[in-house]
């Protein structure tokens, strides 16, 4: 019996060490199988981290394609060294940028920001006669501090004349076609000495009158001046000659004469209107009309106002 016992309690003492043994090995199995989910949660976070941040890149990416690209871009002849290029509105842009482009080396450059969405037009001056210059406009976006700018417009091209004459092709959206026009309206109106419009004139008030009074003429911002006699007015705008060439001149220049051609003695002012021909307010017996240039003896200076 009593070896009995001991065999007993020796398989009690087995079974219970090996139950033991037994419990670790399933707790490091339940610790492994922890750190395998811990991994694959850990993955799944990285994973998810990478498709917000290519999706926000992305997102980033669609709002810069958004800038609209500027449609409706041309060019209007403004006179024989100046061109405006004008384009249609991009609504919400904070401005956009022109570039001249160089059609022989395809290439682009800088020439202006335009800092307002709302203005669509901008003057190229002190360009070279007789040439052909070709531009594009791009719209930009301000997001967080940075410009974000569209495509380029579609290229256009300009041309400036070699002389402007009222045949030549964009004359009558010009300056110098505004004036003509303006002189024309006073065709026939009476002269009377020592008067400057708006239904009589002498001849120094009847180009005093075309460029300071009228809306017409003062919107396009030339320069001002006061009245008075021919030879004054001459004095105060000799800066802006172009010599005595009636050849080199173009409708809405003053003409100043004298009967030597000097500009010591002159007597009479008129606008060239064109083709050979001048517009003044010549003697009370014809009133205003027009002329051929040569009807009032030489030329002493030719004047052309800032803007024309």
């Amino acid at each position: 019996m009593i070896i009995k016992k001991k065999v007993i309690t020796i398989l009690v003492a087995v079974m219970m060490m090996a139950t033991a043994l037994a419990v670790p090995s399933f707790a490091f199995a339940a610790e492994e199988g922890a750190t395998e989910d811990a991994a694959a949660q850990n993955t799944e976070s990285v994973e998810s981290t990478e498709s917000t941040e290519s999706a926000e890149s992305t997102q980033s990416a669609q709002v810069e394609k958004e800038v609209v690209t500027v449609h409706g871009v041309r060019t209007q002849l403004v006179s024989r060294i100046s061109l405006k290029i004008k384009w249609k509105r991009v609504s919400g842009s904070n401005g956009y940028v022109v570039y001249a482009y160089n059609k022989k080396r395809d290439k682009f450059t800088k020439i202006k920001t335009v800092k307002s969405g709302k203005k669509t037009s901008y003057t190229v001056k002190k360009l070279k006669p007789n040439k052909k210059y070709y531009y594009a406009v791009a719209s930009y976006d301000i997001k967080k501090g940075k410009k974000i700018y569209s495509e380029k417009s579609d290229v256009v091209s300009g041309k400036t004349p070699k002389k402007l004459t009222p045949q030549t092709k964009g004359f009558s959206k010009t300056p110098a076609a505004v004036v003509r026009k303006v002189a024309r309206s006073k065709k026939g109106c009476a002269y009377v000495h020592g008067t400057a419009g708006p239904r009589s004139f002498d001849c120094s008030g009847y180009v005093y009158w075309v460029y300071n009074k009228s809306p017409q003429v003062k919107a396009l911002h030339t320069k001002r001046f006061t009245r008075g006699s021919a030879q004054s007015e001459y004095q105060e705008l000799r800066k802006y000659s172009i010599g005595r060439n009636l050849r080199d001149a173009q409708p809405g220049d003053i003409v100043f004469y004298s009967h030597s051609g000097s500009t010591s003695n002159i007597h009479h002012v008129a606008l060239f209107y064109g083709n050979g021909k001048i517009i003044h307010a010549s003697s009370p017996r014809t009133g205003v009309i027009i002329q051929p240039a040569t009807a009032s003896g030489p030329v002493a200076a030719i004047v052309r106002m800032p803007g024309l």
